[in-house]
């Protein structure tokens, strides 16, 4: 197996909460991940995107931790401040703010894809004419946020060509969140101060 060092797991189980825990509210319908397939995909073939943007946190995050840089993200103040880790390259540019990215210079950077929230619905037909556009969900609604993001993961990685990137991320939460279970096996019914 893989031995990451400890800092390293904290640092994912940390991100994990962070996409858990800070949630975007207004929450999203009852659609699994990758139900709201773009059908200007078929046009390419179903090709990999290579040059994609990403216009949420977790989205960024989630890219980054499969081993794709995106070309661009909304508002990555914002990502290093609330996310952090995995920290962005230089070479990711910023598109602005996360309601209002800039559109011009989203299509001059002419990306393969473009990752949006359901809660960006009101620019989604502005950002379909740059590119195809991939409505992901954020919340995990009925499902297990675990689950939700198991089945987020796997879908960013097929639409980006990183299936490997994304199982290898899975089975490294995984492994790290027993790891962290059996740390704490031991406080079962102790107080914990958070």
């Amino acid at each position: 197996g893989m031995s990451r060092p400890r800092g390293d797991r904290r640092a994912l189980l940390a991100g994990l909460a962070a996409g858990v825990l800070g949630l975007v509210p207004g929450g999203f319908a009852a659609s699994p991940a990758g139900a709201s397939e773009d059908p200007r995909r078929a046009e390419t073939g179903g090709a990999p995107a290579a040059r994609v943007v990403a216009l949420d946190g977790l989205f960024a995050e989630t890219l980054l931790a499969i081993g794709l840089v995106p070309v661009a993200i909304a508002n990555r103040p914002l990502y290093e401040k609330l996310i952090a880790q995995p920290p962005l390259p230089d070479s990711v540019l910023d598109l602005g703010p996360l309601q209002e990215p800039n559109l011009e210079f989203l299509s001059l950077i002419a990306p393969d894809l473009i990752l949006a929230a359901p809660w960006q619905a009101q620019i989604q037909v502005a950002l379909a004419r740059i590119a195809p556009v991939a409505a992901l969900p954020i919340v995990a609604g009925t499902r297990e946020p675990i689950d939700h993001l198991d089945a987020l993961t796997r879908d960013i990685g097929a639409r980006t060509d990183r299936g490997a990137g994304a199982r290898a991320l899975i089975a490294g939460t995984d492994a790290a969140l027993a790891e962290a279970r059996a740390d704490l096996a031991g406080a079962a019914g102790r107080p914990v101060y958070i």
